[in-house]
C-alpha cells in the first residue's frame, strides 16, 4: 500500500474511490500506481480544481449545471488546459461515488455480472452502478469535452 499524502490530481490519474479503510478514505488509480489518501475524494477534486484553474468544486459544478442543465450527478472539468475531466458515478454526497476520468477509459465491459472499466494500460476498475448510468455518464463528460473544446465563437471583423 502506497499512501500520497499530496496527491495532486493530474492527467495521469484514471479514477477515484472509496477505500474501505480505517485510516485512508480514497483509493487513487493512476497510471504510475495505486495510491491511498487520507483525504475525500470530493477534497482532492476541489482541491485539483483550484490550483489548476482557480475555481472551486463547486463553482465548476455550477456552470456545467447552468451550460450544459446536468443537474444531477453532474461531470466536472478540472483543468481545461490539461484537459482533465472526470464524471462520478454515483451522486457526489454518496459515500461510494466513484470518479472516472474519461479519457483513460479503453473499454466498458458489464459480463458476467460485473461492471467495470477496463483503462488505456489494463487496470481494471469495478463501477458500481447500472451500464445505462455509466454510459450515460460517459456521455455527459464527452459532451462537456466537445462543448468546451470547441473554438470561440468570438468573431473578428476587420474594417478596410
Amino acid at each position: 500500500m502506497v499512501v500520497k499524502e499530496n496527491y495532486l490530481i493530474s492527467t495521469s490519474t484514471m479514477g477515484l474511490k472509496e477505500a474501505l479503510h480505517p485510516e485512508y478514505e480514497t483509493i487513487i488509480y493512476d497510471q504510475k500506481g495505486t495510491y491511498y489518501s487520507k483525504k475525500k475524494a470530493v477534497d482532492l477534486l476541489n482541491e485539483a480544481c483550484i490550483l489548476k484553474d482557480g475555481a472551486d468544486y463547486s463553482g465548476k459544478v455550477k456552470a456545467i449545471r447552468t451550460v450544459l442543465e446536468y443537474t444531477k450527478k453532474t461531470p466536472l472539468i478540472i483543468s481545461l488546459q490539461e484537459s482533465i475531466y472526470t464524471f462520478p458515478t454515483k451522486s457526489p454526497d454518496h459515500f461510494d461515488c466513484r470518479w472516472v476520468f474519461p479519457q483513460h477509459i479503453y473499454k466498458y465491459d458489464d459480463k458476467n455480472g460485473k461492471n467495470r472499466v477496463i483503462f488505456n494500460n489494463g487496470e481494471q476498475f469495478d463501477i458500481n452502478c447500472s451500464p445505462y448510468t455509466f454510459r450515460k455518464q460517459w456521455y455527459r463528460s464527452s459532451h462537456c469535452i466537445i462543448y468546451y473544446s470547441k473554438p470561440s465563437k468570438i468573431q473578428i471583423v476587420v474594417k478596410e
